[in-house]
């Protein structure tokens, strides 16, 4: 779960702030950081970042390279913490994101302007990427589990994860499970295709036992998703003229249109709009 302290939720909810930007680049013993505070000194010049819930993160990180202190380095492969903060009464405060690695470095130059370009991706990215190197075609005499099987493509264990193993290993937590999770044998009815990219035979698992994943700063978390109706439903009704008045009858005749479509409980034709002139037509 992502914790942020009371100065920096705050700091968030303001409108007049600045935000800080802190790219941190770690690979092995090697780390660097790049601080993006609204000055001209800036390394960090701007980013790009794409996401798509659960099923895409990526982005750009343009980088100034005016004194060719980067062009010499291959960031490439560096897992990046893109950290988004506030200077708040506390000091220089930062929330972590997901886990990102460095695919694609870029130089460019032209006049008055040496950058370095980082193109970036999430986890679920990587899944899409990573194919299987050959098929895995259980029996019907294997016992392992979904959770087992999910476990061991994500970490690269023996069994389902062995297709895999030429991929990343990330560290999984399983914060909630469901009562299939780790029940539901698919046995020989579950199959990878070689070729078939690793995050399809994950999200097949967590679908047919009612789990969900996200993804942190310390990797891939599992979880049973819950839904309250009383918060996750929203009623709307109309109650001014709308964008759309080329609806030619109503009846009662005279009545605003929006009125006749505003209420709690269906009155089924006793307030009606019609595209026909005799009302005879479809309803709505």
């Amino acid at each position: 779960m992502l914790t942020l302290s009371s100065t920096l939720l705050t700091a968030q909810k303001s409108g007049s702030k600045q935000p800080r930007i802190r790219a941190e680049l770690t690979k092995g013993v090697d780390s660097y950081n790049y601080v993006f505070d609204g000055t001209a000194s800036s390394r960090l010049l701007k980013f790009k970042w794409e996401r798509n819930g659960p099923n895409s993160s990526r982005g750009t990180l343009l980088l100034n390279n005016s004194d060719q202190a980067l062009t010499s380095l291959d960031l490439r492969g560096f897992t990046l913490n893109l950290r988004r903060g506030f200077n708040t009464s506390a000091g220089n405060e930062y929330a972590d994101s997901e886990v990102l690695t460095v695919r694609r470095q870029k130089h460019y130059s032209q006049p008055g302007s040496v950058t370095c370009a980082l193109e970036f991706e999430g986890i679920a990215n990587a899944l899409m990427r990573h194919k299987a190197s050959a098929a895995y075609e259980p029996t019907s005499a294997n016992t392992n589990t979904a959770k087992t099987i999910v476990l061991a493509l994500l970490n690269l264990l023996t069994g389902a994860g062995a297709v895999y193993n030429h991929c990343t290993a990330y560290t999984v937590t399983v914060d909630s499970e469901s009562a299939l999770f780790d029940v539901w044998q698919p046995k020989d009815a579950f199959r990878i295709r070689k070729g078939e990219p690793r995050y399809s035979p994950v999200k097949t698992m967590l679908r047919h036992t009612g789990m969900a994943m996200k993804f942190r700063s310390d990797g891939i978390h599992l979880f049973v998703p819950t839904t309250n109706p009383s918060t996750t439903t929203e009623i709307l009704r109309p109650n001014a003229v709308g964008d759309e008045t080329n609806i030619r009858s109503e009846e009662p005749t005279s009545s605003a249109h929006w009125s006749i479509v505003d209420e709690a409980v269906a009155d089924d034709n006793d307030f009606v709009l019609a595209d026909e002139l005799d009302l005879a037509g479809w309803k709505r």
